[in-house]
């Protein structure tokens, strides 16, 4: 019995601190990425079309952000328009494909096209910055 509940506890802590040094490693990334001006995101199509974007599909990898652009590979969303007030959580089955932890705001690039934009929600305040001058 004894045993058990050692188990149980030690699987519990190790659980914790596993999880503590999980996210300090997310978080240095995410700022080394920052300093090179890159984010860790999600684009998808929920308008129109967008070249490399299949819609209604999400697309994740690490995008350079710019005044007016986001740059995904060989992915670019030239901005015309983006709405900074209205970020939503991912909701429903849809967290089977973006993080929970995101938040989302829609983007109109150049091209007509109306995209979903997920970043980590403790760095939309920096991407919007860093997109945002151009728009």
């Amino acid at each position: 019995m004894l045993g058990l509940l050692g188990d149980l506890l030690g699987g519990l802590i190790g659980g914790l601190l596993g999880r503590r040094g999980a996210d300090r490693i997310v978080k240095r990334r995410a700022e080394l990425l920052a300093q090179d001006g890159q984010v860790d995101c999600g684009l998808r199509v929920l308008q129109g079309r967008h070249p490399r974007v299949p819609p209604g599909m999400w697309m994740h990898s690490t995008a350079r952000l710019s005044p007016g652009l986001i740059t995904m590979g060989r992915i670019v969303v030239r901005i015309t328009e983006l709405d900074p007030t209205a970020p939503r959580r991912p909701k429903g089955r849809e967290i089977w494909s973006v993080s929970p932890q995101t938040a989302i705001v829609r983007v109109v690039a150049s091209t007509g096209a109306v995209l979903e934009w997920a970043v980590p929600a403790d760095q939309l305040p920096w991407a919007l910055d860093q997109v945002h001058a151009a728009t």
